[in-house]
């Protein structure tokens, strides 16, 4: 045994052994998880402090079907005068979005080019994107009708 100086109060190191080793490790992985944690409650996300909700990201052509739709065509009256028969066609400008039951609001107009009537059709057609579908109605026309027109106002995507 080696010999200590007077007065000196120090023990002689022992070697640490490997299972001493593997607990510190173990306890020092244990204390980052818990500082951890504690971290996270203390700093909640965003949301949960601002009251903000993260929004999902929507597809324009599945939310607003209208702007990407259109139709157009010709009119005419049966022989009765009671009814017009519609002859058109819709055209899907989408760039990857099918849409079918393409709903149709038929206006119909007085010499002023005021509306005096309107009517909801559904053309039961799929119309794929980048393409044109023919569709044919006929409707009933209130009196006093000079003209009438149609737009789309709403289809399902597919």
């Amino acid at each position: 045994m080696a010999s200590r100086p007077p007065g000196s109060l120090q023990q002689p190191r022992k070697a640490e052994s490997k299972s001493g080793k593997f607990v510190r490790l173990v306890v020092t992985a244990v204390l980052v998880v818990i500082a951890i944690l504690c971290v996270t409650n203390l700093f909640p996300p965003r949301h949960l402090v601002y009251g903000f909700t993260p929004t999902p990201v929507v597809d324009p052509e599945h939310a607003y079907p209208t702007n990407y739709l259109s139709a157009a065509g010709t009119y005419r009256p049966n022989f009765w005068q009671t009814e017009e028969e519609i002859r058109g066609t819709i055209t899907n400008k989408a760039l990857h979005t099918n849409y079918k039951d393409i709903r149709i609001r038929v206006n119909f107009y007085s010499q002023t080019k005021t509306i005096i009537g309107t009517q909801n059709y559904i053309i039961y057609e799929h119309v794929p994107y980048g393409s044109t579908q023919p569709f044919t109605l006929k409707v009933l026309k209130p009196p006093a009708i000079a003209t009438c027109g149609w737009v789309p106002i709403g289809a399902t995507y597919y």
